[in-house]
């Protein structure tokens, strides 16, 4: 019963609901005793204070906005891994699946903010006005929009030490025959002018070969870049862990040659930016405090959840009903045999990267969106490049420069014949 003096807010953690049925029954149960403004859903990552930074990039930069849009962006990867398995909670995970677990939910949210208009001021109804209007925007998913996995056992170092890890079916809370996927990937398409025809790739799964995720904003290559072949440049906004954001340009290759060129990364770490960000609030604090103030900004509404459930229901409905058996694959896998080529069938390419070996705190360096690595910032205080100056690379020479082959680059420290013979001159 609302109170009769000061407020009343209800809190509802997710799930809310199963599909658009089910959330349709529990939305008319709680909207017969309470009104939308004091129901206050809560997804956490609506507060991590990554995915809050999403509204300061695009908003407080004057840099981006002008590029975010499908002239300029190739397409979008929402990625979310887990080097975990079920660690017991099989039977929640088999009834309810990684789609309705992540997908529906957080990585649907950091979509809205990275792609969504501008609202006119950043209050809780302006920007659930534009989060709806994207939604309506995004298209019904089908089942040749998604691609779906299952972790077998596998073995994984940890601390030095090969480790064997159960697969999902191990777990005895899950059933042994059970379909249900514990990687997926679909692939969205907004019909507005702002983002028609750029392809948004989510993926998330568990039992995968590490912990992470990211938003990955591949650009696309303009007409003047033939002047200079190279790679597409590419944009990292790292949620977890690690966090920070990585530009991936094309810089000359110091040399001899005027045309030769290599990826090297800018980078910003949020923990050498702000080392005393470990004292910021966490998402849960975050959101209690914004209901205690009435804030419902970083809260789910209704009419979210009605179309955010009218683009899921139909692919979920269609995997419950035909049991379609996930493509499996081994414990630590980066992602299952079969993922690459499901991207590459909807137009989304892999940016060909280099393999180098930086890495970026105690994780991998970012990969590009398809799982090739990039060049990546070096771990701190593990490279030649200052800790401080932003930019760190680091330059191979391709086998054929390696081997001396004629046409390979002659090496920055080494002139030109020539140059040698005039150098020994008496002149000099």
């Amino acid at each position: 019963m609302p109170a009769i003096a000061g407020f009343t807010r209800l809190f509802l953690e997710k799930p809310f609901g199963r599909d658009s049925r089910s959330f349709a029954v529990l939305n008319n149960m709680t909207s017969r005793l309470f009104r939308e403004d004091q129901l206050f859903r809560i997804d956490h990552y609506l507060a991590k204070e990554k995915v809050l930074n999403l509204v300061a990039f695009r908003f407080a930069n004057q840099l981006y906005e002008p590029l975010w849009n499908r002239q300029h962006i190739e397409h979008v990867h929402i990625v979310f891994k887990e080097d975990i398995g079920t660690l017991g909670r099989g039977g929640y995970f088999d009834d309810f699946g990684i789609i309705r677990d992540i997908m529906q939910n957080h990585l649907l949210q950091v979509m809205l903010w990275l792609a969504m208009e501008p609202p006119e001021q950043l209050r809780a109804d302006c920007i659930a006005r534009e989060k709806c209007r994207l939604l309506r925007a995004t298209r019904t998913l089908e089942m040749k929009d998604c691609f779906l996995g299952q972790f077998t056992s596998g073995v994984v170092r940890r601390e030095g030490s090969e480790i064997r890890e159960p697969g999902c079916l191990e777990d005895s809370t899950v059933p042994a025959d059970s379909k249900c996927p514990t990687f997926a990937s679909v692939v969205l398409n907004i019909d507005n002018d702002r983002w028609r025809g750029v392809p948004f790739l989510m993926s998330a799964g568990q039992g995968l070969d590490e912990r992470k995720a990211e938003v990955r904003i591949t650009f696309k290559k303009q007409a003047y870049n033939a002047l200079m072949l190279g790679e597409p440049n590419e944009l990292v906004l790292r949620i977890q862990p690690d966090e920070g954001i990585y530009f991936k340009c094309i810089n000359k290759r110091p040399g001899w040659s005027q045309t030769s060129i290599t990826p090297v990364t800018l980078d910003m770490s949020f923990k050498q930016a702000f080392p005393e960000s470990c004292s910021a609030p966490g998402a849960y604090e975050r959101v209690l405090l914004n209901a205690a103030m009435g804030d419902r900004s970083l809260f789910v509404g209704s009419e979210e959840l009605v179309e955010a459930w009218r683009i899921f229901t139909p692919l979920l409905d269609e995997i419950d009903a035909a049991q379609l058996q996930p493509v499996l694959h081994p414990f630590g896998s980066d992602t299952p045999h079969g993922f690459l080529d499901f991207t590459q069938a909807r137009g989304i390419g892999c940016a060909v990267g280099q393999d180098h070996d930086g890495t970026v705190g105690s994780h991998r360096q970012p990969e590009t969106s398809c799982g090739r690595p990039v060049a990546t910032p070096q771990k701190a205080g593990s490279g030649s490049g200052s800790p401080s100056s932003g930019l760190k690379t680091k330059l191979e020479r391709s086998p054929k420069d390696a081997s001396g082959a004629r046409g390979a680059e002659p090496d920055a420290a080494t002139p030109p014949r020539k140059w040698r013979r005039l150098k020994s001159h008496d002149t000099f």
